[in-house]
């Protein structure tokens, strides 16, 4: 966009920049969650699980913006619909050269629901 503008002061008329869906959406001012988690997880061979350790590692871009407060949501929720006695859950907002990050489709919760998820399906294909 300040390219454009450049153009139309240096052509001394109006310039239209027209972008397509993807090019918006790669030049966007934010992006969602990027986020990534290591889940380690306790149980017995009846499927009772004993402890669970979830860490996270976030991208929140150049600047913190809402991450942080992404991250910490997590934690009333965490164990989801499983009784688990021991949770230790580690989160790490990191900023990058990347556009700030903004909340897409829930308020932190749902990659953490996707990473608990998927960690449960693995226990219960190892279960059989």
């Amino acid at each position: 966009s300040v390219l454009v503008g450049y153009i139309a002061r240096k052509l001394g008329c109006p310039v239209r920049l027209i972008e397509d869906r993807l090019e918006n959406m790669r030049a966007g001012d934010a992006h969602g969650p990027e986020r990534k988690f290591d889940i380690t997880i306790a149980f017995d061979q009846d499927g009772t699980v004993r402890s669970m350790k979830m860490r996270a590692l976030d991208n929140a871009g150049a600047y913190a913006g809402r991450a942080p407060f992404q991250l910490g949501k997590p934690i009333s929720a965490i164990v989801g619909p499983y009784q688990i006695n021991s949770v230790a859950y580690h989160a790490l907002s990191v900023t990058t050269n990347k556009t700030v990050q903004e909340a897409v489709r829930g308020f932190g919760q749902a990659p953490t629901n996707y990473a608990i998820e998927t960690a449960m399906d693995r226990v219960a294909e190892y279960l059989g």
